[in-house]
C-alpha cells in the first residue's frame, strides 16, 4: 500500500465533500451594477429609470423620497408601454398598486427571460418638486448547473487515487554489493 497515495486520495475526496456542501464558495455571486441616483420629480408628473435584468439577475432597491408625496411603481416594458399611452393612470396596469413612500426597500429576480423593468416615480404634489434619492444593485447569481460537477469530479479523482494507492505496493529499495 502507498501510503503517500491514499492520503492524497482521502485529501481530495475530503476537499470535494466541503466543496459540495458549501456551494458558493465556487461559485459566489458577483456584483454587476451598484449606483446611487438623484431622480427629481416635477410637480404633477412622472420621472422613470430603467434597468436591464437577465436571468438570475436580482434587483435591490432602495429609495427615500422628500417631501412625502410620490407613488412608486415596479413595471416590465409592455406595462410601462400601456401605462404611458393610457395618460398615466396607474389602475390600467395596476390597481390599487400606489405606494405614497417616504423610505422603501425592495428585492426581485427577473424571471427566465431578459427584460427591462422601469422603476416609475409619480408625483402627488401640485407645487412642489419631489427628490427620491434611488440606489439600485444589480446581483447575478452563480448558476449551480455551470459549477455542480466540479466538486462530483474532485470527489471521484480522490477515490481513485485512494484506490490506487491502496492496491500499489511500495517499492523498496534494494542496496547494491560490491
Amino acid at each position: 500500500m502507498n501510503f503517500r497515495v491514499v492520503i492524497l486520495g482521502a485529501l481530495l475526496v475530503a476537499i470535494g465533500v466541503f466543496a459540495f456542501a458549501a456551494p458558493g464558495i465556487l461559485s459566489p455571486p458577483s456584483q454587476v451594477y451598484d449606483h446611487t441616483l438623484l431622480v427629481r420629480v416635477a410637480p404633477g408628473d412622472f420621472s422613470y429609470v430603467q434597468r436591464v435584468l437577465l436571468p438570475q439577475q436580482t434587483l435591490q432597491v432602495t429609495l427615500s423620497c422628500s417631501p412625502v408625496g410620490v407613488d412608486f411603481f415596479l413595471m416590465n416594458s409592455s406595462s410601462f408601454s400601456v401605462w404611458t399611452s393610457n395618460k398615466n393612470d396607474p389602475t390600467i396596469v395596476y390597481p390599487q398598486s400606489e405606494l405614497d413612500a417616504r423610505n422603501y426597500s425592495f428585492s426581485t429576480t427577473a424571471p427566465g427571460s431578459p427584460g427591462n423593468y422601469t422603476l416609475v416615480f409619480v408625483s402627488r404634489s401640485s407645487n412642489m418638486t419631489t427628490d427620491v434619492l434611488l440606489h439600485s444593485v444589480v446581483n447575478q447569481e452563480a448558476s449551480t448547473v455551470e459549477t455542480a460537477w466540479i466538486p462530483l469530479a474532485i470527489i471521484a479523482c480522490g477515490a481513485l487515487l485512494a484506490a490506487f494507492g491502496a492496491t500499489r505496493r511500495e517499492k523498496t529499495v534494494r542496496a547494491q554489493a560490491d
